[in-house]
């Protein structure tokens, strides 16, 4: 119908009664209670590790910058028992070759007063390892 106009006065003006329901919908949560037994303690345990390496960061006096030990026992005078042929080994080979040997962070310098000297040392007995135990307090290169 292009060019006519719409009459809409023919429309009938009726209005009607009508009721209305609103409902407002509220999410509601809800949890396992399975899932909530193994939360609760799960949790507990993380918090007292969390707790136990602050503990433990504190009363240690070695540093922690032991990285591959295996590497650091390669042409290391203080290392005199390493068995022989492993310093062409790669780094997983050769922790197998040495996975006896018991090493230690010790002070290898013990005669000044002042510094010490920190090395990656082998001990063979209990008595080796306690010459070589770092003190707090003290100085160490």
């Amino acid at each position: 119908m292009l060019g006519s106009q719409a009459n809409y006065t023919h429309i009938p003006n009726s209005t009607a009664n009508t009721t209305a329901t609103i409902t407002n919908q509220v999410p509601i949560y809800s949890a396992n209670i399975t899932s909530i037994v193994l939360f609760i303690p799960t949790t507990l345990i993380l918090h007292a590790c969390a707790v136990w390496g602050l503990i433990l960061k504190y009363i240690t006096t070695a540093p922690d910058d032991l990285g591959y030990v295996s590497t650091m026992t390669r042409d290391n005078p203080y290392t005199d028992n390493v068995p022989p042929g492993g310093t062409t080994l790669d780094g997983l080979r050769r922790a197998r070759l040495l996975a006896g040997l018991r090493v230690q962070l010790s002070d290898v310098n013990k005669k000044t007063q002042v510094a010490g000297q920190l090395a990656l040392k082998a001990v063979a007995n209990e008595e080796d390892s306690d010459l070589g135990r770092i003190k707090r307090g003290r100085l160490y290169a």
